[in-house]
């Protein structure tokens, strides 16, 4: 990825015509799948761009960014990206804090710990404040976050968090938590990109 280049693959992500922001997606995740987590500068460069896209009417759109965010987080584990998709577990609109908290559940399946390390008190803040939002998609989300967080990886963690939580909440994490792992590293295609 050149460095120049980088603004113009930002302005094609958030252009409104479908076709060049498809293409763009294309392309930044065939970069962000052949250069790994050197090309995680450029993705936290480009994720305020395709945050802005998933609320979009235009479902060719959301979709392809969507799917591009995804394989980011796969491909490219760089902390930096960590706090933009913590704020927008924040935003207004109820679509991007479902899918940012649908970003942070990728994050603590996908990424090594040292990795998201400096961030682990916030994204359990987050998830705590998500699990009382009211999108329901919000918070089957942030349940869906805690449950991966009880895995042996983050320790005593998310018990700690669980045991914090209304009995209730507890009682649906636990239900639906046998679905949710851990799976470190990028390599597993679950068909989240956008290449076909």
């Amino acid at each position: 990825a050149c460095p120049g280049s980088r603004q113009g693959v930002a302005d094609a992500l958030g252009d409104l015509r479908s076709v060049l922001v498809k293409e763009a997606c294309t392309t930044v995740v065939v970069l962000s799948r052949h250069l790994g987590n050197a090309f995680g500068p450029y993705a936290d460069f480009l994720l305020p761009s395709l945050l802005k896209q998933l609320p979009v009417s235009i479902q060719v759109i959301s979709e392809s960014c969507y799917g591009c965010l995804r394989s980011l987080l796969r491909f490219s584990q760089h902390q930096r990206m960590l706090p933009k998709l913590i704020g927008g577990t924040q935003a207004k609109a109820p679509l991007l804090r479902q899918k940012c908290v649908e970003m942070v559940l990728v994050v603590l399946q996908r990424w090594e710990i040292p990795e998201m390390e400096r961030h682990l008190d916030a994204i359990e803040a987050t998830v705590t404040g998500c699990l009382a939002d009211a999108q329901a998609e919000v918070r089957a989300g942030a349940r869906r976050c805690v449950a991966v967080m009880r895995s042996k990886a983050f320790g005593d963690r998310g018990e700690r968090l669980l045991a914090r939580l209304d009995a209730a909440v507890q009682k649906r994490v636990l239900q639906e938590g046998a679905f949710y792992t851990r799976q470190p590293g990028g390599e597993e295609d679950d068909g989240a990109d956008p290449l076909p």
